[in-house]
């Protein structure tokens, strides 16, 4: 994948997948995303041919400090598993490629 198509892909993934306050448990997680919804995002966007692919451009992204699990505990999943934006802005994680 180019620079441009990389960038072209952490763009619409940030605008396009649903952030909101979730709760597990006791706890709320404010403004943050499913893993399997993410996934969806990718493969129905044509970004991954699989889910297995789209994991994989999931974990680059997550690698590339676009996004992180809530609690810091888990590497990216397709499963229902909370994950939130870092500060990192998309130029700065389109470098990192």
């Amino acid at each position: 994948m180019t620079i441009d198509a990389y960038t072209d892909m952490v763009e619409s993934f940030t605008a396009s997948v649903k952030r909101k306050t979730r709760r597990w448990g006791f706890k709320m997680y404010p403004n943050c995303f499913v893993g399997a919804e993410a996934v969806n995002f990718l493969v129905e966007a044509g970004y991954a041919k699989s889910r297995e692919q789209a994991v994989i451009l999931g974990q680059r992204m997550m690698d590339d400090g676009l996004f992180a699990h809530v609690k810091n505990e888990h590497p990216f999943k397709d499963k229902k598993l909370f994950y939130e934006f870092t500060q990192v802005s998309i130029p700065e994680v389109a470098v990192c490629r």
